[in-house]
């Protein structure tokens, strides 16, 4: 897969030609589904590709409705961390797919009753979300120009959500040093998120990145999305170390928002080793 390219060629998809994919993408896809790396190794997780004309599915809490010849259904264990888990999974998928031409967006609205019948699901599986799959309309349409144009401008910048061993503290002079890891913080702000309001930050230290995110206000949690955008820029960050040739590995930091005097409107997510 050609990582990069996928990362800065890949918008959601919002309106989709109206036809079966072939049956090596099919092939491809589920080969794909099968064969996920998650970030938690202790949470069932499994991915199912629907056909997706009749589930019902929605953009915008219903308001813009999304019709895709199919769609990808993510099932969770309802434990711990199982949005990051969720989201770290199904961005590699929604890269790999990007790499072969085929059009994405991820959803967080559908018929969640009709979806259920047809996977036969029990009480303890959790429909997370579903993500549109098909071949992109091939003429310029206008939902997704804006949407794009309105990406481009609002995306934050690395020095906006990176900083080095304290909160709030710089991280200019790291990255400066660290061109590999500027270039995958780079990559990873391109990571899809609700309303594109990327909440994930980042602490760095010499050999290690924190990642948390911004999902509080007076100790409650006020986006409930928060963790699955984090998995998702996660997904981005790890794989791209991967493609520099980084050694890495996940582990969860002691008494993290103390030792880094992190705000109280965030959340702690994992740790990443980094070894260049």
């Amino acid at each position: 897969m050609d990582l990069y390219n996928a990362i800065e060629s890949r918008i959601s998809i919002r309106k989709y030609e109206d036809k079966t994919l072939h049956e090596d993408v099919i092939n491809i896809i589920k080969e794909k589904l099968n064969n996920i790396n998650p970030m938690y190794d202790d949470i069932k997780v499994r991915l199912e590709l629907l056909e997706g004309n009749s589930l019902g599915m929605g953009f915008f809490y219903g308001f813009a409705k999304i019709v895709a010849p199919y769609c990808i259904v993510a099932i969770s264990e309802n434990k711990k961390g199982y949005l990051e888990n969720i989201g770290f999974i199904e961005e590699q998928v929604v890269l790999a797919l990007t790499d072969i031409g085929i059009g994405t967006c991820w959803l967080g609205t559908f018929n969640d009753k009709k979806i259920r019948e047809v996977l036969n699901l029990n009480d303890s599986e959790k429909i997370t979300n579903v993500i549109s799959v098909g071949y992109p309309f091939k003429e310029k349409n206008f939902r997704n120009s804006v949407f794009r144009n309105f990406v481009g401008r609002s995306r934050k910048q690395d020095t906006e959500i990176a900083y080095y061993m304290q909160w709030k503290k710089t991280a200019c002079e790291y990255l400066n040093k660290k061109q590999s890891i500027k270039k995958i913080l780079h990559m990873s702000i391109l990571a899809p998120s609700g309303g594109n309001k990327q909440p994930v930050y980042v602490v760095f230290t010499e050999n290690s990145v924190s990642f948390f995110v911004e999902n509080k206000r007076n100790e409650l949690i006020i986006n409930r999305w928060a963790e699955m955008d984090a998995g998702i820029f996660i997904s981005h960050f790890y794989l791209c170390c991967i493609k520099e040739n980084i050694k890495i590995s996940f582990y969860k930091e002691k008494s993290p928002m103390k030792k880094y005097n992190v705000s109280p409107e965030f959340s702690y997510i994992i740790s990443l080793n980094i070894l260049l």
